[in-house]
């Protein structure tokens, strides 16, 4: 079993049971399952990159890219799912716009996965043209859908 990251878009009807029933979330996972974005095992690289910490949301918006928001609903293995509100979105969206794919690649490069002991990156050299293009392009993804 591996630690993988996904977004799921909620539609605003369903928004307004999510905040009035945790439990909801379950139902929406199970019905939304192919218009998920998976960011594979680089969720913890991307929120690090955006956040200069592993694991802390200090980076304002930033901090909702990944790791973000608020519990919701049981545990899922790893955790439970995470809940950002329509406002927590744009605001975050709009972070994530300030960051360009170049920007982001020059931190990918300047990282030290290593001694931040990053999930599955930490023996990878951020220099590394696929590195960088896998995370760059998961980084495009999470920017469209906090756009869209």
């Amino acid at each position: 079993m591996s630690m993988n990251g996904c977004y799921i878009s909620v539609k605003p009807t369903d928004v307004e049971k999510l905040q009035a029933n945790d439990e909801f979330v379950d139902q929406i996972i199970e019905e939304s399952d192919s218009d998920a974005l998976s960011i594979e095992k680089s969720w913890q690289a991307i929120h690090f990159l955006l956040n200069a910490d592993p694991w802390k949301c200090t980076a304002g918006p930033l901090g909702n890219a990944v790791l973000g928001g608020r519990d919701v609903g049981e545990d899922m293995g790893y955790g439970p799912a995470r809940f950002l509100t329509p406002e927590e979105v744009s605001a975050t969206a709009t972070a994530l716009e300030a960051i360009d794919t170049e920007q982001f690649a020059n931190r990918v490069t300047q990282a030290d996965f290593r001694s931040a002991d990053i999930y599955v990156f930490s023996e990878e050299n951020p220099k590394d043209p696929n590195i960088v293009a896998e995370l760059v392009g998961y980084y495009g993804e999470i920017r469209s859908l906090f756009r869209d």
